[in-house]
């Protein structure tokens, strides 16, 4: 691809949008997977309530599954997520300006003392795993 304008403006565009579009794609199965978890924790409780074991059992192992299902639904769109900076990263790499804000991806990554989107996502996912595998086995 050559450098001229309208072929790097072409290329952040689909770049940007790409990584626009997993990001929030992200967020909303992150979403979609409180949601379901809410209405899992609420059956499991009103089946407890009603001393229904085998409703117990079930409403558990959805629950330890639904973990499995989204942790991998979470490592499949941080991919493609990953595929985004890289060609954001070509774009800036190709932009011929002297900025410190050219490696804004590289920064990023650098988050000290703070869990990641990743990090935060797999402690739920795993708590909510072994409270689901608890409510299986309880």
């Amino acid at each position: 691809m050559s450098d001229q304008p309208e072929d790097l403006k072409l290329l952040k565009d689909i770049a940007v949008e790409w990584f626009k579009i997993h990001a929030d794609q992200r967020l909303k199965a992150f979403n979609f997977f409180i949601i379901i978890s809410g209405f899992l924790f609420t059956g499991y409780f009103a089946a407890l309530s009603q001393k229904n074991q085998q409703a117990c059992m079930f409403v558990g192992f959805l629950v330890f599954l639904m973990c499995i299902v989204f942790k991998f639904l979470d490592m499949r769109t941080a991919q493609l997520l990953k595929v985004g900076e890289a060609a954001v990263r070509e774009v800036l790499a190709r932009i011929d300006i002297a900025s410190e804000a050219k490696n804004i991806i590289d920064k990023s990554n650098d988050k000290g003392c703070v869990f990641s989107y990743r990090q935060s996502f797999n402690f739920l996912f795993f708590i909510f795993g072994v409270v689901g595998a608890v409510g299986l086995i309880y």
